[in-house]
């Protein structure tokens, strides 16, 4: 089930050990981005490793296809709507939409 696509990649529903997570995967680069694309995902990876907090996603871990050496990040399936659209319902803030 896909949860929501953008530019970065792609988030599908998952499970892992039981539990629902969501999987993070980004998309297939041209070589010349490559390089640039898997920084955005180690930056990434360096952050969410060490944050604990209640109001962040959890990680739950990373994997890579050896055969692509693509790098999925498995993160905490959060129900309920997305921020942007808990932030448009609210009446005293200005629109988000970039």
């Amino acid at each position: 089930c896909i949860l929501n696509a953008g530019s970065f990649g792609v988030v599908v529903a998952g499970w892992r050990h039981g539990t629902s997570v969501a999987i993070k995967a980004a998309r297939s680069w041209k070589n010349s981005t490559r390089s640039s694309h898997l920084m955005s995902i180690a930056n990434e990876l360096r952050t969410l490793r060490c944050v604990r907090h209640p109001n962040i996603v959890q990680f739950h871990g990373a994997s890579i296809d050896c055969s692509s050496g693509e790098i999925v990040l498995v993160l905490e399936l959060v129900r309920g709507r997305s921020l942007k659209g808990f932030i448009r319902s609210s009446s005293n803030t200005p629109d988000i939409d970039r």
